[in-house]
């Protein structure tokens, strides 16, 4: 089995794959290259880990999705390339995450920043006077 990057072609399951196709393919790949199965053999075992990564992503329905929209693992961050222009130009998921980052500030971050910026202000002035 080559070293493949895209899921569905480790799992050797068409894109439209329902989760029970994908559970089915696993279990009987995941059995073909088990390492108890295949001892001292290292590229079964480097199959086995392949197959449970692809599966990993594929049988977890958001990573899935993400995985079918932007090619981006949430765990390997490894990149693929999309199927379509309009995968590209999507950044909703982007100004979610952005918008959630911005609400996680919280009352000690904020007495952080007012602690930390006078000092830094401070700083600069100093250097700015001796250059």
């Amino acid at each position: 089995m080559p070293n493949k990057k895209d899921y569905y072609e480790v799992l050797e399951v068409p894109r439209t794959a329902t989760d029970a196709e994908i559970k089915k393919s696993f279990r009987r790949l995941a059995k073909k290259y088990h390492p108890d199965a295949n001892l001292g053999d290292e590229g079964a075992q480097e199959n086995f880990q392949e197959v449970s990564e692809a599966y990993g992503v594929l049988s977890d329905r958001e990573k899935r999705e993400r995985y079918n929209r932007i090619g981006i693992t949430a765990d390997t961050r490894e990149r693929t390339y999309p199927k379509s222009t309009s995968d590209v130009f999507d950044f909703s998921d982007s100004r979610a995450e952005a918008k959630r980052a911005i609400l996680r500030i919280d009352e000690t971050d904020l007495a952080l920043m007012a602690v930390i910026l006078p000092v830094c202000i401070q700083i600069l002035k100093s250097l700015a006077t001796t250059l």
